[in-house]
């Protein structure tokens, strides 16, 4: 009678958890749900909002919303429709308008 032999220990991306830079796990999620956790958006409108082009992950510009992240990244949203906008004057020639 043998003993049962140990089972493989799961991957990372299969448990959800990543190692960071100094060797500690952290977890990776979705960034809807970080984002929901967060208040920033509900979980279907940060799917929308990633759609768009619209959330940065520590800086970066994410659109897939399958793609795990660290739990601990840094999301910001990109507001465009309150984006100030220049103004540009110019002179126009006498006779021009």
């Amino acid at each position: 009678h043998h003993p049962p032999s140990p089972s493989p220990s799961p991957s990372p991306s299969s448990t959800g958890l990543g190692a960071s830079e100094d060797g500690e796990s952290v977890l990776l999620e979705r960034p809807a749900k970080i984002m929901s956790r967060r208040g920033l958006s509900s979980r279907r409108e940060g799917e929308r909002l990633m759609s768009q082009g619209r959330v940065l992950v520590d800086g970066k510009v994410h659109r897939d919303p399958g793609q795990r992240i660290h739990s601990n990244a840094n999301i910001s949203v990109v507001d465009f429709e309150n984006e100030v906008k220049p103004t540009v004057l110019l002179n126009k020639p006498v006779g021009l308008v």
